[in-house]
């Protein structure tokens, strides 16, 4: 799924921008950033449905499975009519917020539409924490592929007659839809036992899925400022149609990132099943096996960004976007720090520690926007990108390390070796 995504980016985004203009395209991605920190904002319910399913299926109980499901499911339906009517008032505040009507009315509906699509994702993420619970990742990325195949056929059936971003809106909508009924048929498929009884919602698990997600709300907050704020502190400090350009250098970052979480980032179940297991050593070796993969990934493929991103960029959007470049390269070092040390985030969710990650990410989110805001005044787009690059590394070189290490009780000299010998192996062939 994450090769189909990068290739249908690498044709569409050229097409999009082209037909949609610099203005509207960051428009575009400054409306999807709101969304995109609507969607983060789940409860902390989903990394709890897989952590508790994931161990229940380590100790085989069916009926803890199913109770945890649809104590979650229920909860999701509160969330999505919340989310829906806060979308649909969202819709209508644009009417006074935005003094051009043509405009306004142009928001106000991709906000309604995407406001539908949010709503339908919360109502099916009880089914993707069955998935992923079970580890079935290829079923998941069945559904996903589908969705973004039929999402960038009908956008690219649109923008070659000429629609603008509500039509767009509507597509996403529609490939959203199939792509969750492709869920619910595989969380079927994945487990037969799977079905719906309001007997079944217990007030224990819902505190304990309550409890475990606010540790994850603290995460999803940090995560929100570190990697969603962007748009809107350059929306803010420099103008809308800039998005356009720093969006290509983060969206190359953010394949990166994606590429790292599908090959070693989903490991959160196995830890909690190791767990259930009782085989704490497993989880220790098993960890640092997976941080010495994760950093070979994360170093060959940040240095290739560093190395060629100019180049790349120049040919796939032409000389306009270079400047693009130094926002891809500068997040990359930052990125690069982070995910070579990206098992470390499934691990805390895996045996329910994941309060230490939410500092962390919270004091990483503090340290982007309190930099990114002056820095863009100074440096522009290459400010805001040297803020999410100083906050994170502040945290995976000073802080990070030291937490993971006593968590699991590896000695940090061990964890420091096996990274800094990686690294050397694969940089210096590079360079």
């Amino acid at each position: 799924h994450f090769f189909l995504q990068v290739a249908v980016a690498f044709i569409m985004t050229p097409l999009v921008i082209g037909s949609l203009g610099e203005d509207q395209y960051g428009l575009w991605i400054l409306i999807l950033a709101v969304f995109g920190i609507g969607s983060m904002m789940d409860f902390g319910l989903s990394s709890g449905l897989s952590r508790y399913i994931s161990r229940a299926i380590g100790t085989k109980d069916t009926d803890d499975i199913l109770t945890h499901f649809n104590t979650g499911f229920l909860i999701y339906c509160a969330i999505g009519f919340v989310a829906l009517v806060l979308s649909l008032a969202g819709a209508l505040v644009c009417f006074f917020l935005i003094q051009q009507q043509q405009l306004a009315k142009l928001v106000a509906t991709v906000v309604a539409v995407l406001g539908l699509n949010l709503t339908l994702r919360f109502l099916t993420l009880g089914f993707r924490g069955i998935l992923t619970a079970h580890l079935r990742y290829d079923y998941y990325s069945i559904a996903a592929s589908v969705g973004l195949l039929l999402a960038n056929l009908g956008i690219y059936w649109l923008i070659s007659r000429g629609a603008g971003i509500r039509g767009i809106a509507v597509v996403i909508l529609f490939s959203s839809l199939v792509e969750s009924l492709l869920i619910l048929m595989f969380a079927k498929i994945t487990f037969p036992e799977l079905s719906f009884s309001l007997a079944r919602f217990d007030d224990a698990a819902k505190k304990r899925l309550l409890g475990y997600g606010w540790k994850t709300i603290l995460c999803q907050i940090g995560n929100i400022l570190i990697y969603r704020a962007d748009p809107l502190i350059i929306s803010a400090v420099l103008f809308t149609s800039a998005n356009a350009f720093y969006s290509i250098g983060s969206r190359l970052n953010e394949y990166f990132k994606q590429l790292v979480s599908s090959l070693i980032g989903n490991m959160s179940p196995v830890f909690s099943q190791r767990e259930g297991e009782g085989d704490f050593n497993a989880v220790r070796e098993i960890f640092l096996h997976i941080t010495k993969v994760s950093t070979f990934v994360s170093v060959f493929i940040g240095a290739s960004l560093i190395f060629y991103g100019d180049e790349f960029i120049l040919r796939w959007l032409g000389p306009r976007f270079i400047e693009s470049y130094d926002v891809a390269a500068v997040l990359a070092f930052g990125y690069t720090l982070t995910l070579m040390q990206h098992p470390s985030s499934s691990l805390l969710y895996g045996l329910s520690k994941h309060h230490y990650g939410a500092a962390l990410a919270i004091l990483q989110g503090i340290l982007n926007v309190a930099l990114s805001i002056p820095l863009a005044g100074y440096l522009g787009l290459p400010g805001v990108a040297w803020g999410t690059t100083i906050g994170l590394s502040v945290n995976i070189l000073m802080i990070q390390p030291f937490v993971i290490c006593r968590i699991v009780k590896l000695p940090t000299t061990r964890y420091y070796g096996a990274i800094t010998s990686i690294t050397l192996k694969t940089l210096i062939p590079m360079g």
